[in-house]
């Protein structure tokens, strides 16, 4: 019986649990893993070579900005300004949104008084994150532009520029191809669905879903013979000591004996297909819904039930219902009727 109980469990259950685990790897996938990129850090550029850089995780004080080249974009947070950053000998690409641009600018102003001998050193301006991506062609072709209107000793000429940069920029505040808000957010779906998966597995290992069974039945040893043989219908299995049903993956049992009254509710349900609700009501008034497929099952069970021969009343009339309701002792009367 057990083993029976526990496998209803497992088929109703677990491709639940493995849609959760699937559902949270998809969305650590959708973010190339970010989580463990913002855990480790990311890599300073004094410990990266230019080669290595695509797809990284980096960090650069914004001092090293040298001036802006490029605007794409309306305003507002649509628009994307670009920057040229030294990379030890080589410069790279800055993809920046409106909440960078002053410390950007500032740092801009300070490389060009920097330049033109105005400052000695630069003074650092804050650390900046972001993620390495490819630069567009066209993008590249402007910062060459750039580079070479600034006036950098080595860097007069376009192929001299040219040969210094990096065909790469830096989106900021970027974690993979995702804004680190939203890789937070995706990780934090993951982790809910991964903690609902285990919580699943964890109530499905220890025999929550068919507790009441455990609860009812008790240390009965005539009852796993009994469900043995049982007459399975659908959801319900119907015995001469109980009678077991099914909801989703939860498993229920009620003494046959003590079922008073059952009968098929008017109006059937819609789940994934027709179902007709089966009522059956204990002595103590108890209610119990068990959703069957067809009237003409409901009405097989309902004739098994009886044919045990327990108090019992079958099929539904107003007069039925009110005596229920207001007498019960006269109902129970009619019930015991069944066992003549």
């Amino acid at each position: 019986m057990t083993d029976y109980l526990k496998k209803v469990s497992r088929k109703r259950m677990m491709p639940k649990i493995i849609a959760l685990f699937a559902a949270a790897l998809l969305l650590l996938i959708a973010t190339k893993f970010g989580i463990f990129s913002l855990m480790l850090g990311p890599t300073n550029a004094d410990e990266t070579a230019a080669e290595d850089l695509l797809g990284k995780y980096v960090s650069f004080d914004a001092s090293e900005s040298i001036a802006a080249y490029a605007s794409l974009g309306s305003s507002g947070s649509s628009k994307m300004q670009y920057y040229v950053l030294t990379w030890g000998d080589k410069y790279i690409s800055i993809s920046a949104t409106d909440e960078y641009y002053n410390v950007l600018d500032a740092a801009s102003e300070q490389s060009q008084e920097y330049y033109l001998g105005d400052l000695t050193e630069l003074s650092p301006l804050g650390e900046l994150k972001g993620t390495v991506v490819k630069l567009e062609d066209e993008l590249k072709d402007f910062m060459v532009s750039g580079i070479t209107g600034i006036g950098i000793p080595g860097a007069d000429t376009a192929e001299e520029a040219e040969a210094h940069v990096i065909g790469y920029t830096i989106k900021l505040d970027y974690v993979g191809w995702l804004p680190q808000t939203l890789c937070l957010v995706f990780t934090a779906l993951a982790l809910v669905c991964i903690a609902a998966a285990i919580a699943l597995l964890v109530l499905l290992s220890t025999g929550y879903y068919y507790k009441n069974v455990t609860a009812v039945v008790g240390n009965d040893k005539n009852a796993e013979a009994d469900f043995e043989a049982s007459t399975l219908h659908d959801q319900i299995r119907v015995g001469k000591k109980y009678i077991w049903y099914f909801k989703g993956p939860k498993s229920y049992a009620i003494p046959t004996a003590s079922v008073v009254w059952g009968y098929c509710e008017a109006n059937p349900m819609v789940v994934s297909k027709y179902q007709w609700p089966m009522a059956l009501y204990t002595q103590d008034k108890s209610y119990h819904c068990v959703h069957i497929a067809t009237k003409d099952e409901i009405n097989r069970i309902l004739s098994e039930i009886a044919a045990h021969k327990y108090p019992f009343v079958e099929g539904y009339t107003s007069a039925k219902n009110k005596m229920f309701q207001t007498d019960y002792q006269a109902f129970f009367e009619l019930a015991k009727e069944n066992k003549q």
